[in-house]
């Protein structure tokens, strides 16, 4: 199920085929910049934290370190976005630390769809979330948080309002724009560690974690809107509703409950767009949240890009090998190629 779920995520993303129906875009609003080479450099911080709440006192714990930085290359090209990475986060000298984090989007002029495989090993449980010193009292080797998300997300006001400007910026927001959005996603989420979850002294032995395992059907509604000061946006994203969950956990024994938890997704852009060249800030955030017994486990997946990119004409080489089929393709999807170590 866990292979399957990475697997529909990935060929979504990749393929990206819009079968739905695609009205022309007010290009007085949203324009494309067709037969334009697209080059970028930029600054990526991926994450997945979690945290760990006591419902009943005030402690809290978060399992770090829970990201990675990285700097690359990026582009947009034929109607495809592409990114080339290399981590340069500081190294961790305990080689069961790791992190794989895949987050990817496509843009389709009424739709977005994104996808998210995270699977991280090995962490420290600290009460602060910036604490990554590795004691070997608080390092849990063999603890996992692995996530794993489908979601898509539909703009009924996309011939005005792009939703893919400030992420690949293939196109360009011009006047300012909003849309309501509805959105709905699966998701996946695993946390394990056969030495115990939680902290050794906050819980009696019987009641100890060594499993939490859920499954997740999601509906959302909001808003987002870009807003445009000559050349300079400011773009808004902000979605909240009903995650229905299946549960699995184990303590003494197995046990499973069904729930009914908030879900939230919010993005925040700024920047500047000259037509020929462009730089600015992206992030976003996207929670879920398990409750089990006393305790509360809030996951947070997150983005943050700083970038700084070019435009330019195609050159003719380009248009010569450029696949027919791609003259028709009605959405933008966003490849990250595998990373440089």
């Amino acid at each position: 199920m866990r292979r399957w779920w990475a697997t529909v995520s990935i060929v979504i993303l990749l393929v990206g085929v819009n079968t739905t129906g695609y009205a022309q875009a007010d290009s007085s609003y949203v324009h494309n910049f067709t037969d334009t080479l697209n080059l970028r450099v930029l600054f990526v911080q991926k994450g997945l934290q979690l945290r760990i709440q006591n419902q009943l006192g005030n402690e809290q714990y978060f399992f770090t370190p829970w990201h990675r930085n990285y700097v690359g290359i990026g582009g947009f090209l034929w109607n495809i976005g592409f990114n080339l990475l290399l981590p340069v986060s500081p190294p961790v000298r305990d080689r069961n630390i790791r992190r794989f984090d895949f987050q990817s989007s496509l843009f389709g002029q009424n739709w977005q769809i994104d996808g998210i495989f995270q699977n991280y090993r090995g962490f420290v449980r600290s009460r602060d979330r910036f604490d990554t010193y590795l004691p070997a009292d608080r390092t849990i080797r063999n603890a996992r948080v692995k996530k794993i998300q489908t979601t898509v997300t539909y703009a009924p006001s996309g011939g005005k309002f792009s939703l893919g400007f400030p992420y690949n910026q293939g196109y360009q927001q011009r006047k300012s724009s909003g849309s309501l959005l509805m959105s709905g996603d699966f998701s996946y989420n695993n946390i394990r560690a056969a030495n115990g979850i939680l902290p050794q002294n906050a819980v009696a032995p019987q009641n100890q974690l060594s499993l939490v395992e859920s499954y997740s059907l999601t509906a959302m509604v909001g808003y987002g809107a870009t807003l445009i000061f000559h050349q300079y946006y400011f773009h808004v994203f902000g979605l909240t509703g009903l995650g229905f969950q299946r549960v699995s956990y184990e303590a003494a024994e197995k046990k499973r409950l069904f729930a009914i938890e908030p879900a939230y997704d919010g993005r925040v852009a700024l920047g500047r767009d000259q037509d020929n060249w462009y730089a600015g800030i992206y992030a976003s955030s996207d929670f879920t949240v398990t409750d089990v017994e006393d305790w509360r486990f809030v996951g947070r997946s997150s983005q943050v890009r700083v970038f700084f990119g070019v435009r330019f004409g195609e050159p003719e080489f380009l248009r010569k090998i450029k696949p027919k089929f791609l003259d028709n393709l009605k959405s933008s999807p966003s490849i990250p190629l595998p990373f440089v170590n």
